[in-house]
């Protein structure tokens, strides 16, 4: 049976979209071999970003594969003899259909994160949304994988020597491993990045929750210890080297020391972060709280720092992009907290709420701008801590309950008894 997938956008983006793949086809030339080549680069990417993040497609959340996917459809469309919208979406159906189609394999990625080597000597994995990450050593991935071409491009993409940089890992870093089942390499590092990503984040809450950090002189510093690795490497199966990525941003790396204290933690944080059962799971914003705590932990901007982390109040407040509302952010979390007038914490995020505004509307952020971050962090640990208790999976296992509790939180007793009352007595009546 043939599979369909749902590709489609909103009536009021259709123009738009038409309008941009004109222009794109101005820009395309069909060689005499069938191939396709675009001139105007920068023209061309621009267009591209704009169809794609007005188009939707089911099945297919990951910007950047959706990305690739509109790129093969393009071209495909560009070999059309006719040039119209239902034949574009058959260009994107042809390319997805394609695309989950492909076989998978096995893929290893590696993760050199920045802790002691003997920290984790005796630790095999750490499981993770259904993931195993493996710790390695340097001598295992030497046996198990094709490190040169690897090491080769990596060294001048950091501006080592060939001979220096298996020094510069082997002394900072210790090899994470995980092994997926993906269609490309590029899709098995973004499948494996989650789980890794994640795993860090936990990691670092470890040393930052409840903390705040003060720094003297110099450029801003980043306020997690476990940073983004400098390069990753995507091996095939049998080992043979695939691809490799890289961190844009130049971190000073140190090595970290991690307990056995901190470890434990890890593990007992890594069984409370679950795989969503669906798109009502809350858990869905716990993953993406997680995620956003990560980026607010790795920046060395704290302009960046602070967006992120006020993010995820909005996150978790349910507000969407359309309606946000900064008082009904700070009422929410209040209430989910259960905050109190006049407490240091309810003030706090008062002050965040400040604080945001003037970033955003006038573009001011104080010279000590940490000192925001640290307050908002404050509210934001409180949060994340709340969101990985079993309260609040016991209490808020849907976006549903969530949203009504939200509904009804500033509600008066007197009301809200009046309300179950009623309730008591619909449900009653129906014989339930």
């Amino acid at each position: 049976m043939r599979t369909v997938y749902q590709v489609g956008w909103k009536d009021k983006d259709e123009e738009k979209i038409n309008h941009y793949l004109g222009e794109i086809m101005k820009l395309a030339t069909i060689h005499d071999d069938g191939r396709v080549s675009f001139t105007g680069i920068s023209e061309f990417h621009a267009y591209q970003e704009i169809i794609t993040r007005n188009i939707d497609i089911e099945g297919l959340e990951d910007v950047d594969r959706k990305r690739a996917l509109v790129f093969k459809a393009i071209s495909r469309f560009a070999r059309y003899s006719k040039h119209t919208l239902p034949l574009f979406r058959l260009a994107i159906e042809t390319e997805l259909r394609r695309y989950f189609q492909m076989p998978t394999a096995t893929f290893h990625v590696l993760f050199p994160v920045n802790i002691r080597r003997t920290d984790l000597a005796r630790r095999r994995w750490f499981n993770i949304l259904g993931t195993r990450v493996f710790c390695r050593t340097w001598s295992y991935v030497k046996r198990h994988y094709d490190i040169g071409p690897f090491l080769n491009e990596a060294a001048s993409l950091l501006g080592k020597s060939r001979e220096e940089l298996p020094i510069f890992l082997d002394i900072r870093f210790c090899p994470l491993t995980v092994s997926v089942d993906a269609r490309t390499s590029g899709e098995a590092f973004s499948n494996a990045s989650e789980a890794f990503d994640i795993l860090r984040t936990l990691m670092n809450l470890t040393t930052t929750f409840g903390k705040v950090t003060y720094q003297y002189g110099g450029r801003y510093r980043p306020l997690g210890q476990y940073l983004p690795p400098p390069i990753f490497g995507v091996f095939k199966a049998d080992g043979v080297y695939a691809l490799l990525y890289f961190t844009m941003e130049k971190y000073d790396y140190q090595e970290r020391s991690i307990s056995e204290d901190q470890i434990r933690l890890v593990d007992r944080l890594t069984k409370r972060v679950k795989q969503p059962k669906d798109q009502q799971d809350t858990m869905l914003l716990v993953i993406d709280a997680l995620r956003k705590y990560g980026q607010a932990m790795d920046t060395v901007d704290w302009q960046q720092a602070f967006m992120s982390l006020w993010q995820i109040l909005e996150l978790v407040a349910l507000q969407t992009a359309g309606e946000v509302n900064m008082k009904d952010v700070a009422s929410r979390i209040a209430n989910l907290l259960r905050l109190k007038p006049k407490e240091p914490m309810r003030d706090l995020l008062d002050c965040a709420v400040q604080s945001r505004n003037e970033l955003v509307h006038r573009g001011r952020f104080s010279e000590d701008g940490l000192r925001e971050v640290n307050y908002l962090k404050v509210v934001v640990d409180c949060v994340i801590d709340f969101l990985l208790s079993r309260r609040f999976r016991e209490d808020f296992p849907t976006m549903k309950r969530l949203k009504t509790f939200y509904g009804y939180a500033t509600t008066p007793d007197t009301d809200l008894r009046e309300y179950r009352q009623a309730i008591d007595s619909i449900l009653h009546r129906r014989g339930k």
